[in-house]
């Protein structure tokens, strides 16, 4: 008898011990996937806000045009953006003091507002007294990035922060308590934190995507082409799954930078001048700037950040030679290449495999990746 009340008050203890650790290590979960999408969050509307401010108003036209009142311009331009950007509430020009150490910044304390400054194309000059301000709308962006159903933006110390909108204890976590040793929790717990980091991470960069696709249309499909290309070009090549996995998530978004770069220059139909070139050149640096946001994505970062490079140092953007240039990169270059030559572009046609394989062949890229390549096209 006594034997049997001792079990049931360890029975009552381990229930007890299990049920308060699932909760805190539920509890913490939760957190976690809150940290996440928080950052997606935030990088997605950090992007949002360089793509209208590069693109419009560090603009020699705009920057005229706010100089001269012409305001017909102005509202043109404005309402374009404003149908362009579903989640933009509201875009104004407002009479405020400009120190021209920013491009734009946030104000967090009613809306989610941005403020900009309207710079000339050179960037050396700025209008002192005048900015934009452009307010978003902050379930418009939850439903861009499909969070609007399980998540609540919150604003506080000038920030933005996201919550489940349940976060009550559910009866099943405390049943499961029950049947579930502290063990398998803890290993159930790295693979949810491991699945947690890449769903939200590269689907939150998935989303920034997305708004690029709306500057333009052909990288986002391209960015697809090439990453699919590149993994299978992978396996031939004999990478690891885990090199795979690297070298798909950096295809994926290695034009993710672009966000940056003026409109008027993505989609120009005629050849690029020098200077709109060297704009252009700047978009592996903006990629790389984007992935490293998430600490989960240095190596995809990186891989990324060399895609334009060649093995005789002519590529951009720290002109890398042979060997200095990551393995990935040099595939993702390759398989970069192939993809733009074979698809319609603004200004041509796309080329045949065969007429784009031949001027690749002349290209100062690594050839034996190339030949792979042929081999399986």
């Amino acid at each position: 008898m006594q034997k049997k009340i001792i079990n049931y008050y360890i029975f009552i203890f381990l229930f007890i011990i299990s049920t308060i650790f699932f909760y805190f290590l539920s509890l913490g979960r939760q957190r976690k996937i809150e940290g996440y999408v928080t950052k997606s969050y935030n990088v997605y509307t950090d992007n949002l806000a360089k793509g209208i401010s590069t693109g419009y108003f560090v603009w020699e036209d705009m920057y005229n045009a706010v100089l001269n009142s012409d305001n017909e311009f102005i509202v043109e331009n404005i309402e374009y953006l404003k149908d362009l950007y579903r989640e933009i509430d509201g875009i104004y020009l407002i009479d405020k003091d400009f120190s021209g150490d920013y491009y734009y910044k946030y104000n967090f304390q009613d809306n989610i507002d941005i403020l900009i400054g309207i710079f000339n194309e050179d960037e050396d000059k700025y209008i002192k007294d005048k900015m934009i301000k452009v307010v978003l709308d902050e379930n418009k962006i939850l439903e861009e990035l499909e969070l609007n159903k399980e998540f609540q933006v919150i604003k506080k110390n000038n920030k933005v922060v996201l919550y489940t909108k349940d976060s009550k204890l559910k009866l099943f976590h405390i049943i499961s308590a029950i049947s579930i040793g502290l063990l398998g929790i803890y290993i159930l717990n790295i693979l949810e934190n491991i699945f947690i980091k890449n769903h939200y991470e590269v689907d939150g960069l998935r989303a920034i995507v997305k708004i690029l696709s709306r500057k333009d249309h052909y990288t986002a499909t391209h960015s697809d082409g090439v990453a699919e290309l590149a993994n299978k070009l992978g396996k031939e090549l004999g990478l690891s799954k885990q090199e795979r996995r690297k070298l798909y998530k950096a295809a994926l978004l290695h034009d993710i930078g672009k966000i940056g770069i003026p409109e008027r220059i993505l989609n120009k139909p005629d050849k690029l001048t020098n200077d709109e070139y060297k704009i252009i050149k700047k978009h592996p640096e903006y990629s790389y700037e984007i992935i490293s946001w998430f600490p989960n994505l240095k190596e995809v970062a990186l891989i990324a950040r060399y895609h334009h490079e060649m093995i005789d140092g002519s590529g951009y953007p720290l002109g890398l030679k042979e060997k200095d240039i990551p393995f990935l990169s040099q595939i993702l270059a390759v398989t970069d290449i192939y993809n733009a030559l074979t698809t319609d572009r603004p200004y041509r046609k796309a080329m045949s495999k065969e007429k784009a394989l031949e001027i690749m062949s002349e290209m100062p890229i690594n050839q034996k990746i190339l030949k792979k390549l042929g081999e399986i096209l």
